[in-house]
């Protein structure tokens, strides 16, 4: 089941993150704070995103559903 998810991370925008996260939304909300939302296919597909997001040394501060589809 797929599901809308907000995640936020401490770090900058850079081309990495815009590669990691490609299919959703990124912005930079405070110096420090990026908001990426975006529709994943299943747990798997957010498990697979949340690992390649600490691959690039983006800190993981928080991981919400906002709704499941």
């Amino acid at each position: 089941m797929s599901s809308i998810y907000h995640i936020i991370t401490k770090g900058k925008i850079t081309a990495s993150l815009r590669h990691v996260a490609r299919n959703m939304q990124i912005r930079q909300e405070e110096e420090n704070v990026i908001d990426i939302i975006g529709c994943l296919p299943n747990q798997s597909a957010l498990l697979n995103l949340l690992s390649e997001l600490l691959n690039i040394r983006q800190e993981i501060i928080s991981v919400q559903i906002l709704r499941a589809t």
